[in-house]
């Protein structure tokens, strides 16, 4: 690879990091709190998938579902007890519920929640989807692993879909603490090698529209 090209990519990522670390006032507001452009990723995400397939009968699980970005469009249109939504920072989540999204359709809907770190998922029905927008930017190596191979033990038969900052060449990742507002980036080799190590087999999707630039793969089980 080139200085140049190398040169490019050291300064998309501290333009990304710099994002990350918005001071505490913005990351108060529950919509700045999952990165903002509210009103650009949610529906990308909600007409990707249904590109990709998901109807409402589907079961989608929503890994780091945050305030409901899209969460609010998948609720809506899946059937009801359809929707699963994961994420550590509940109160964010309560926040989504009580203001993007009325009364009556989580009424209707049904949507099921779980809260942890530890990508546990203590679900009574599994996914025929599952999506991690955004989640594995910021995982460490060790912390994929973990979310992939939980993943593959409850539900080895969903298709799963994952954003990723990539990268030509391989970052020092795994030298860093976890953290939710460091962030990462990856070569593809390098998450195709680590969800072959869970059980799952990677399929390049790339480009999607991401205004950040962010990586989409399909990951499904490897049999």
């Amino acid at each position: 690879m080139s200085a140049r090209k190398a040169i490019r990519e050291v300064l998309r990522a501290a333009r990304v990091y710099v994002h990350n670390l918005a001071p505490p006032e913005r990351r108060a507001n529950h919509r700045a709190a999952v990165g903002g452009m509210w009103d650009v990723i949610g529906p990308l995400q909600f007409d990707f998938m249904r590109d990709q397939g998901l109807r409402p009968e589907h079961r989608l699980l929503d890994i780091g579902c945050g305030s409901l970005r899209a969460g609010r469009f998948f609720i809506s249109y899946l059937n009801p007890r359809c929707y699963l939504g994961l994420d550590s920072d509940e109160s964010l989540v309560r926040t989504g519920l009580a203001t993007e999204i009325d009364a009556a359709t989580i009424s209707e809907k049904q949507p099921e929640f779980a809260f942890n770190n530890s990508f546990s998922f203590p679900f009574n029905r599994k996914p025929d989807f599952a999506l991690a927008q955004s989640v594995f930017t910021h995982l460490t190596p060790n912390q994929m692993e973990t979310c992939l191979a939980n993943l593959h033990a409850f539900a080895p038969n969903c298709k799963f879909f994952v954003t990723f900052n990539e990268s030509s060449f391989a970052w020092p990742n795994g030298l860093f603490a976890p953290n939710t507002q460091r962030t990462f980036f990856y070569t593809r080799g390098q998450i195709a090698k680590i969800a072959e190590q869970c059980g799952w087999s990677m399929s390049y999707i790339g480009e999607w529209g991401h205004p950040r630039d962010q990586r989409m793969v399909l990951l499904t089980n490897r049999g």
